[in-house]
């Protein structure tokens, strides 16, 4: 029987048009297979931190329904880069951290 579950997926640029990025992730996101972006947030920017003589970052939250047994494959988006923070959730009482 599949499972599938909720997951929360920060997005971020700061290079090459950042927003245009977020829009191709976001696309990306919609052609996975068995896979379905929910909703998403609207792009916002936020000051680098740590490093910070770099450009300002675009940044956006996606919310998709992917099956758990899949759910490391699923997200992996060729050329996306890292996928970090990751949160799944059954319900909203339990979401969790995927390492």
């Amino acid at each position: 029987m599949r499972q599938d579950v909720r997951a929360y997926v920060g997005l971020g640029s700061n290079l090459d048009d950042p927003a245009q990025q977020i829009r191709r992730a976001l696309t990306a996101l919609e052609s996975i297979p068995r896979t379905r972006l929910l909703r998403h947030s609207r792009s916002y920017r936020t000051a680098p931190w740590g490093i910070t003589d770099q450009p300002a970052f675009v940044n956006a939250l996606a919310f998709v329904l992917v099956p758990l047994a899949e759910l490391d494959a699923e997200l992996a988006i060729p050329g996306a880069g890292v996928v970090r923070d990751l949160l799944a959730c059954v319900d909203a009482a339990d979401c969790v951290p995927i390492d």
